[in-house]
């Protein structure tokens, strides 16, 4: 096993009112992983900082440490990965699309039942599947199984600012700061894509 020690400072310009507000966090990240990790599979670590003003996420990064690829966005400014602007993908149809699974949920046989109906690649931590869908280097992701605000919110930010959507399994857009903030589910995608996978959440 290899631990490895990352001090990573966030600075983030988020415009309040007529001035401008910087957020600096300071984030000393510890992580112990195989020492042989497949290079082709992405290592699903995230550190998430997320600022959320009247139930909207408004700011968020998301940070993974091994892959050293950092996730930012405001609203009103716009998303990057590592400094670089970034937007979903242009996928239309749900039959060419690739949707991210947790490795969980599929090891329990839920996602079976859509088998045929879109490419599937299992990846761990919903923070980095939402920043990876953000990225463009996939068309959506979903889950069915209950998730913490804190596990969603930066990187739901970041996927809203490069021009996708993020909800509640209903369609509904997800507030955050919510007295109970365990969301029962949640769907993110490119936009276009959205519709297309929500009713097949519901049968």
């Amino acid at each position: 096993m290899v631990t490895v020690t990352v001090e990573t400072v966030v600075a983030v310009a988020v415009p309040v009112g007529a001035g401008v507000c910087v957020a600096v966090v300071d984030v000393p990240v510890a992580v112990t992983v195989a020492d042989a990790v497949p290079v082709a599979v992405p290592v699903a670590v995230a550190v998430c900082v997320a600022l959320a003003v009247d139930g909207d996420a408004v700011v968020g990064v998301t940070y993974n440490p091994i892959t050293d690829e950092m996730f930012a966005a405001a609203k009103g400014i716009g998303a990057t990965l590592n400094d670089a602007p970034i937007r979903v993908s242009s996928t239309e149809a749900l039959e060419r699309a690739t949707l991210l699974a947790s490795r969980s949920e599929t090891e329990r046989g839920e996602w079976q039942r859509f088998r045929g109906r879109f490419a599937v690649e299992p990846c761990g931590s919903v923070a980095y599947k939402l920043a990876r869908v953000a990225a463009g280097k996939a068309d959506a992701t979903f889950t069915l199984s209950p998730k913490n605000e804190w596990d969603v919110c930066s990187s739901a930010c970041v996927i809203e600012c490069a021009g996708g959507r993020v909800s509640y399994l209903d369609g509904s857009p997800i507030r955050y700061n919510q007295p109970t903030p365990r969301l029962a589910g949640m769907v993110a995608s490119n936009g276009t894509l959205h519709d297309q996978i929500l009713p097949l959440l519901r049968r």
